[in-house]
């Protein structure tokens, strides 16, 4: 029990060492250690890479040119039978075919419950309840 415990422990820890930004480098060579100081400099770096109005040489787009590309561009769009399937209520059959459906014997979701436990009670989650 307790070795056990202390492994899986041990794992946990290194997985998330593995996934933890443990440092970045700015571009003039500077080391970026602090998660806040981390954070701040992605929030920087992003903000210069899309804000437009940074630059006043850039052109700025315009709602007019903007709206002028959408409509010049082959944007796929739904068929009215389509637009109807989509806009209808969902029904009691589509949720238990879609618990049903679920694969059995995997980890549970963040909600904890297994697929099993949702197909053993499946009435909280169908819309008549």
């Amino acid at each position: 029990g307790s070795r056990a415990s202390k492994l899986v422990a041990q794992r946990l820890r290194e997985r998330q060492q593995q996934t933890q930004i443990a440092h970045i480098i700015k571009k003039k060579g500077q080391k970026v250690h602090l998660p806040s100081d981390i954070c701040r400099e992605f929030a920087q770096y992003y903000s210069q890479l899309y804000n437009l109005t940074e630059d006043p040489n850039t052109p700025q787009p315009t709602e007019v040119g903007i709206r002028s590309y959408l409509n010049n561009i082959p944007l796929p769009t739904l068929s009215e039978s389509q637009k109807q399937l989509l806009a209808a209520p969902i029904t009691e059959n589509e949720i238990s075919e879609c618990i049903n459906s679920l694969p059995k014997g995997k980890a549970p979701g963040p909600d904890r419950f297994t697929n099993e436990y949702y197909t053993k009670f499946p009435t909280p989650f169908s819309p008549t309840s």
